[in-house]
Formats: structure tokens, C-alpha cells, sequence
């Protein structure tokens, strides 16, 4: 931990921030899960010196509502969710070479977008 407290008092020293971004953030212990909030405590009199992003599937919701982790769910600031894709969020295709002709975006087929919307109405297991 001092090695970790150094390299950020210096990192902020230099007008840095550190961020640590936790994938699958809901397979963790909760042993695991409070050293992620014991890190969150390092800071100056004046900022954090460590930014911490949890990612995870619904299933870490439920697992920061435990007592044990309260103090953890306490400190987030930012909760944002994302929900199943739709394909009328998905940009259609308008010509079969439509994505040679395009500024670089994302063009799908009609008969695509409808598959990735299926394929997304279920959060992955």
C-alpha cells in the first residue's frame, strides 16, 4: 500500500489522476470489495488521488446493498445503468454499399439490428 500511496501522491503532485476501473466488479469478494474502498480513502486535503470505477452485471447492485459493504455503497457517486439494445437505436443500412460510401459510423441492415436487438434483451449470464 505505500508503494500505491506514493505513486499517487506523486501522480497528484504532477496534476494527475489515477483512475482503476474494475470489470466485473460483481464477481469480487466482499473481502475484496472493502480493500476497494480502503483505496478510496487515498487523498490530500484537497482532492482524491485515486478515481475507482466499478463495472459490473445487476448482480453487483445486490451485492453493494449488503451490510457489510455499506460503507462502500455509501461512497459512490455516479450510478448509471445501461439497458437492453433496441434496434431502432441502431443506425439502418440504407444501400447494400452504403458503408463504403459512409463518414466511418456504424450502418446495419434491417434484418441485422433486428438480430443484435434479440441477441441483447438478455443481460449475458
Amino acid at each position: 500500500m505505500s508503494t500505491l500511496s506514493q505513486y499517487l501522491l506523486a501522480a497528484g503532485s504532477e496534476g494527475k489522476t489515477v483512475l482503476v476501473i474494475v470489470d466485473e466488479a460483481q464477481q469480487m469478494s466482499v473481502e475484496s470489495l472493502e480493500q476497494i474502498r480502503i483505496l478510496s480513502n487515498l487523498e490530500t486535503a484537497t482532492r482524491k488521488l485515486l478515481q475507482i470505477l466499478l463495472v459490473g452485471q445487476p448482480e453487483l447492485e445486490e451485492k453493494l446493498r449488503l451490510n457489510e459493504l455499506r460503507q462502500l455503497d455509501q461512497r459512490i457517486g455516479i450510478r448509471s445503468y445501461l439497458k437492453p439494445l433496441r434496434a431502432r437505436d441502431l443506425p439502418l443500412r440504407r444501400a447494400p454499399d452504403a458503408h463504403r460510401r459512409s463518414s466511418g459510423s456504424a450502418a446495419f441492415t434491417p434484418r441485422c439490428a433486428a438480430g443484435s436487438s434479440r441477441s441483447a434483451a438478455a443481460f449475458p449470464a
